[in-house]
This record gives C-alpha cells, structure tokens and sequence, in this order.
C-alpha cells in the first residue's frame, strides 16, 4: 500500500490531512481519506480520527 498526501488544513480544533492510498484492495486507489489530528502536541498523538 502507499499514499499520497493531497491536502493539509490546520482548523481550530486541530489538523486534517488527506490522502490518496493506492494498494491491492478493492476500491483502489481511494482519494479522499481524511486523518483528523487532534490533543497533539511535539511528543504524542492522543487523538486521531481516521474517516472518508
């Protein structure tokens, strides 16, 4: 599998970056998959959404 990062939105609640993953799946490649980055800070990742 492998992805491409097509778009990075920081918000007030955090950071959304979309991708487009390519692999040996149905559906592929799938755009449009968001990762929303919230309660980050330099050492962790507390909370992470991952969604269409």
């Amino acid at each position: 599998m492998s992805y491409e990062i097509t778009d990075v939105d920081g918000t007030p609640t955090g950071t959304i970056v979309t991708t487009t993953i390519t692999g040996d799946f149905p559906g592929s490649p799938f755009a449009g998959l968001r990762y929303r980055f919230s309660d980050y800070d330099d050492s962790a990742i507390r909370v992470l959404r991952i969604a269409p």
